[in-house]
């Protein structure tokens, strides 16, 4: 499977935050014309925007991050709030008070307010980046997380590794049936195009930034699907150099044989992946790439001992008195027959972003 993802302007879609908010000096009268500067902390990317004739301000399509949000206006003191932490599909609603005095000095806000999302009535949930890192993961599969969602019912994901084009994903949203879930992945939809409800792409973990999982009440932007929609959020480069490597292995040695089986079936899986991302050119133009490989082998004992007697056929009959009694009975030796299953994916994913 290869995930492609490179844009420039219009990459500015697959981010779904943003900050909004009313200007107000300290007799609580709008300012207008005042000048909103939000930058990223991890990027240094920075957008700006002005306040209209009733102070308010909003700005839209930044990534999930951590923000540090500035206002000037002449005549009144800088206004400033540092780490201001931004989930994804969150829109954060300030309320800053602007105080008369000369530009030159500051005032910072270090405490944020409380993260209550004042604009939209959606259900649901965000799993940030921790949570993918600290929870284990069912076959390192990162769509396991959604069944932690309010209003969700189902098991998501099974233990079995699914190799093909179409991953179905078991949760059901509100009651409804899993047919009617979306998926995307930096705002491009996955799902598969036979039927809904499952996804051609199952991302690394690794690659995962965070997702926004949202069950009902979500607007016509979301409005493709009656059911949950999910929303993967990948990881970009910044202004250094990182990357990861990761193995994981897993086999049978802990595992025990069912009520129905003879042995403990023969099972190894490995998956292997790294990731690295840096600056093409700084404050500006980044890039970010990854690639994981899964193998994972399967085998099944069968065992046959003793014998057992069978039914002689006509010709056996026949010429029974020519034939030995052992010839009607299967052998007695003990046998084993081994099926062997191998399977193996690798995915490449490949993204770059620039801020205008």
């Amino acid at each position: 499977i290869l995930l492609l993802n490179l844009g420039g302007l219009s990459a500015l879609a697959q981010f779904s935050s943003g900050i909004e908010g009313t200007v107000n000096d300290s007799s609580g009268a709008a300012v207008s014309g005042a000048t909103v500067t939000v930058t990223d902390a991890r990027l240094g990317v920075t957008k700006a925007t002005t306040t209209n004739q009733s102070g308010y301000f909003r700005i839209d399509s930044i990534a999930a991050s951590t923000y540090t949000v500035e206002i000037q206006m002449s005549g009144f003191k800088t206004w400033r709030q540092a780490g201001l932490a931004l989930q994804v599909g969150e829109t954060r609603t300030l309320a800053p008070v602007v105080q008369v005095g000369s530009v030159s000095t500051d005032v910072t806000v270090s405490a944020a307010a409380a993260a209550v999302d004042l604009t939209s009535a959606t259900t649901g949930s965000v799993i940030a980046e921790s949570t993918l890192t600290e929870t284990p993961l069912v076959g390192q599969n990162v769509f396991g997380l959604t069944a932690l969602t309010p209003g969700m019912t189902g098991s998501a994901v099974n233990s079995a590794d699914n190799y093909t084009n179409e991953y179905s994903i078991n949760i059901n949203a509100a009651g409804l049936r899993q047919e009617q879930n979306g998926y995307t992945i930096d705002g491009a939809y996955t799902n598969t195009p036979s039927r809904g409800g499952g996804t051609s792409i199952s991302p690394n973990p690794e690659i995962v930034q965070s997702m926004n999982v949202k069950t009902n009440n979500f607007d016509a932007q979301k409005g493709r699907n009656g059911g949950a929609t999910v929303e993967v959020f990948t990881n970009s480069g910044s202004n250094s150099l990182h990357g990861t490597l990761d193995y994981y292995f897993l086999n049978d040695s802990l595992s025990a044989r069912t009520e129905f089986q003879s042995n403990v079936p023969v099972f190894s899986r490995n998956e292997m992946g790294a990731t690295i991302g840096g600056p093409a050119i700084k404050n500006k133009l980044f890039w970010y790439g990854a690639i994981a490989v899964a193998s994972s082998r399967s085998r099944r004992r069968i065992l046959s001992t003793g014998s057992r007697p069978t039914c002689p056929t006509r010709w056996q009959r026949r010429f029974s008195r020519r034939l030995r009694p052992d010839r009607f009975r299967q052998p007695t030796s003990r046998r084993s027959h081994r099926l062997k299953q191998q399977t193996r994916d690798i995915t490449l994913h490949l993204r770059a972003y620039r801020q205008p």
